[in-house]
């Protein structure tokens, strides 16, 4: 079984009048290596919502961003996936840099904090 988290959406996460809520897919995947390309065989099995600590549904609109708080922040635009040990996984945000530990379910465990020399050390708008 695989882990897919599509990217946030087109036009900067605004897709309206519905706005497009963050996602992430199990997939069962087989490599046919006697077939000729392509030969991979894709199945969805299922795709969950992605949610924060009060259980809103992440968005990908960039003006879901709260700059004053980050816990009150839905926006989310999900680069990566990584599945821990213990089941649970990991997804990188481009805009932080942030990383969020889900449950299964999609659920927020928490908040990786990025050590800070991984951080932009003078950020500007550009």
């Amino acid at each position: 079984m695989f882990l897919a988290v599509p990217d946030r959406g087109p036009f900067n996460g605004l897709t309206t009048p519905v706005p497009y809520l963050n996602r992430f897919h199990f997939l069962h995947m087989t490599v046919d290596i006697s077939a000729p390309f392509p030969n991979i065989s894709t199945v969805l099995l299922d795709t969950r919502f992605l949610k924060n600590e009060a259980g809103q549904t992440f968005v990908g609109d960039a003006n879901a961003f709260n700059v004053t708080n980050d816990l009150q922040t839905l926006r989310l635009d999900p680069e990566g996936i990584r599945v821990s040990r213990d089941g649970n996984f990991f997804i990188s945000d481009e805009y932080g840099p942030y990383v969020f530990e889900f449950d299964r379910q999609g659920h927020l465990i928490r908040r990786v904090t990025v050590p800070s020399k991984l951080l932009i050390a003078n950020p500007t708008a550009r």
